[in-house]
């Protein structure tokens, strides 16, 4: 376990006070990018990162070259978040059974201390499955791929961890040498291929990684289908179940092409297509689990105000999509883009230039690690190698906050280093024991006490209610803890049994998914956020986080490994913080994630404000 050292401070002047005293100011959230590195290539340097994305772990960054090297055939390296302390761990090539040009990323196990990863070559020739340490030792080769006909050949992407088992693609290979859909065990053993692509209506030649949900695993292939323009697919991960979720078409109205990985949210997947669209120059797509539902979020037209060509997976952060195009921006050497999970707000975050101080042809899939993203080019930079970068994507933040049970409630916006800058108040003071429960996508989750009625307030922009949905209640002894995308998060008093309500359009409970159907004492549920369920015993030392899948079933469990102070609670949770406070009034802060959910920056709120509790928050 460790503790933040002088993380929480022990007065600020940023008070509630002063904020109604000052007025609002404007909210602005900074966007600085920064070149972190210059592929320099062999033999001290990688060279051509090509596919790949690079894994945050705390305050490093860890990925692969394609190509550089002591032995010119890529490299494993590390770097601190920074920028400094770059570091070759590992070169592939040399010993001609050692894999060589990795196409992907790492994948690493829940404590990080293992890697796991492909090579597209080496081995025999046709690309290897490694295993590797943290610091760059303990190398091991466990499975060659050899081809046709019974086994895959050249992976161009990533692999995906569950238990002891990993899956994976490869492009070519398997009965038809339109690539396969294999799992293996951690340890090298029980290699298995699930599916050999035929070339036709099932698909070919897939890329990136297969995202898990329970038993099912979802991807893309780049070709085949009923018009050879690629396919969705889902199959189960003992190899049963094979469906095809879509089949690409053409023109206006479809994609072609998919490329990377699918991005997982709710029971939604989201791709992105080379080809398809407005000019061919690609589409950012969604798709239902089920199938259904397909619809074009954005058709990339290129030029100097929009991207073309997107090469490598979309990632979700909360309601935004991120993702980079090979093409297109003010210098037609690629961009990096978001847009909204809904389709709106296309917005293009970076045109790339290349030259000695930026990169250009992002070949690849950007890592969201608290509020910055980082990435890296195939060329630009100083030798025009390459380049990995940062671009700050600070989110539009707010604080739910209620003086007492039945007093005022209100919103903060939170502007510049995360202090309140705007204060919206939610009408007059309640009446009774309503108490806000949560805030989340313009909707605030109210209870009249513990066990009382409950409701949802719509809010408008300036979180001013302008729709009450009764929801439920009274339910004795049952508090709602809080609200996420149609979803509450209720729970049978502090230690009692934990489940989600889905609701209906109506906003009345539908479908009713037990997390935990015992009693656990000191146990609390404090907040639901996409697929996580932040808990903790009582007040002090977080536990961690419940991982859910599609259906709201827990599937994993992650500790946090930072120790808030005796008395803090965890009050709320969104795709980048955890909301604390010191007990109720007490001084208020954020802890900003890292990628794997785990606390690695501070930032104080506000100082003690009597009577205030803050009740949840959100990102924008």
């Amino acid at each position: 376990m460790k503790v933040l050292h002088n993380s929480f401070p022990r007065s600020r002047l940023a008070v509630l006070g002063l904020v109604l005293l000052l007025g609002a100011v404007p909210s602005v959230q900074s966007q600085t990018f920064t070149n972190l590195h210059s592929f320099m290539g062999e033999p001290n340097d990688g060279r051509y990162p090509y596919y790949g994305a690079l894994m945050p772990w705390g305050t490093n960054l860890y990925g692969m070259t394609d190509s550089g090297g002591s032995n010119y055939g890529g490299v494993i390296f590390r770097m601190n978040i920074d920028g400094s302390g770059y570091t070759n761990l590992f070169n592939f090539g040399g010993d001609p059974s050692i894999g060589r040009a990795p196409l992907g990323a790492l994948t690493r196990t829940p404590g990080g201390k293992v890697f796991y990863g492909m090579t597209s070559e080496g081995g025999i020739g046709l690309g290897v499955v490694f295993r590797i340490l943290l610091d760059g030792s303990g190398y091991a080769n466990l499975h060659y791929f050899s081809g046709v006909p019974s086994d895959g050949a050249s992976p161009c992407g990533d692999l995906t961890l569950s238990g002891t088992n990993l899956y994976g693609v490869t492009q070519y290979g398997g009965v038809s040498n339109n690539g396969v859909v294999f799992r293996l065990n951690t340890d090298g053993s029980g290699y298995t291929i699930l599916h050999h692509f035929s070339g036709g209506d099932d698909g070919a030649n897939p890329e990136g990684a297969l995202t898990l949900d329970g038993a099912s695993l979802y991807g893309a292939t780049g070709n085949g289908g009923w018009a050879g323009n690629g396919t969705i697919y889902k199959i189960q991960t003992d190899g049963s179940g094979y469906t095809l979720l879509r089949s690409l078409s053409t023109g206006l109205s479809d994609g072609s092409g998919p490329v990377g990985s699918l991005a997982m949210n709710g029971t939604q997947l989201f791709g992105v297509t080379v080809w398809g669209g407005i000019n061919n120059s690609g589409v950012v797509f969604r798709i239902n689990t089920d199938g259904s539902g397909y619809t074009n979020l954005h058709r990339f037209a290129g030029g100097v105000s929009d991207g073309a060509q997107p090469f490598g997976s979309p990632i979700v952060s909360g309601s935004t999509i991120y993702g980079t195009t090979r093409f297109g921006g003010g210098n037609n050497s690629g961009t990096l883009f978001k847009v909204h999970i809904d389709g709106s707000g296309f917005t293009l975050l970076h045109s790339f230039a290349g030259g000695a101080r930026d990169g250009a042809d992002p070949w690849g899939t950007p890592a969201l690690n608290g509020t910055a993203l980082y990435g890296m080019t195939q060329a630009g930079g100083t030798s025009n190698s390459g380049t990995i970068f940062a671009l700050k994507v600070a989110p539009t933040v707010s604080v739910l906050l209620q003086q007492g049970a039945g007093g005022v409630a209100g919103r903060w916006l939170l502007g510049p280093n995360y202090l309140p800058a705007t204060w919206n108040q939610m009408g007059a003071p309640l009446d009774g024991a309503w108490v806000t429960c949560a805030m989340r996508q313009n909707h605030t989750l109210l209870q009249q006490g513990t066990g009382g009625l409950t409701g949802l307030w719509d809010l408008n922009a300036a979180a001013t209610p302008t729709n009450w949905w009764p929801v439920y209640g009274p339910l004795a002894g049952w508090i709602m803890r809080d609200y996420d995308s149609g979803r509450i998060m209720l729970q049978q008093g502090d230690g009692g049994p934990i489940g989600i309500w889905t609701l209906s359009v109506s906003n009345q409970p539908a479908i009713w998914t037990p997390l935990c159907s015992k009693s656990v004492p000191g146990l609390i549920a404090r907040s639901l956020c996409g697929n996580r369920v932040l808990l903790q015993y009582g007040s002090g030392t977080p536990i961690g986080f419940w991982t859910l899948d599609g259906s709201n079933n827990v599937t994993i469990w992650t500790q946090i490994n930072t120790v808030a102070p005796a008395g803090w609670i965890l009050r709320s949770l969104s795709p980048t913080f955890i909301l604390l406070q010191a007990g109720d009034g007490g001084m208020a802060g954020l802890w900003e994630l890292d990628s794997s959910g785990q606390p690695f920056l501070w930032h104080p709120i506000t100082g003690s404000m009597s009577g205030w509790i803050l009740h949840g928050i959100d990102e924008q």
